[in-house]
């Protein structure tokens, strides 16, 4: 995704993460509304997430410099209680995605 609506429920997901797990608080909203002005809007990065019925399962920030084929994972986050793996299903299809760019 490209939309900001995406990255206000990352971010929503990731400050409840990392509380929960870290008992730290996360960055503040406006680095997160940085890095989709300078990247994701333009298209050079983007969010991806997993859901269960609507739910907000895990989510993902991706910056990419498709000239030189080169792609970085930056954040994620995921419910505490995610039985599921979604982060794992998100890695593989953000692989999918970055290699469907490159040709």
């Amino acid at each position: 995704s490209y939309k900001k609506k995406d990255l206000d429920s990352f971010y929503d997901l990731y400050e409840k993460y990392r509380f929960s797990k870290f008992k730290k608080i996360a960055q503040p909203k406006s680095f997160f509304d940085n890095i989709f002005n300078t990247y994701i809007q333009k298209k050079n990065g983007f969010i991806i997430s997993a859901y269960k019925k609507k739910k907000l399962l895990s989510s993902m920030i991706y910056i990419c410099n498709y000239k030189d084929k080169k792609s970085y994972y930056k954040f994620g986050c995921s419910k505490i209680s995610n039985k599921y793996k979604s982060n794992n299903f998100l890695i593989q299809e953000a692989i999918k995605f970055l290699n469907k760019k490159k040709n």
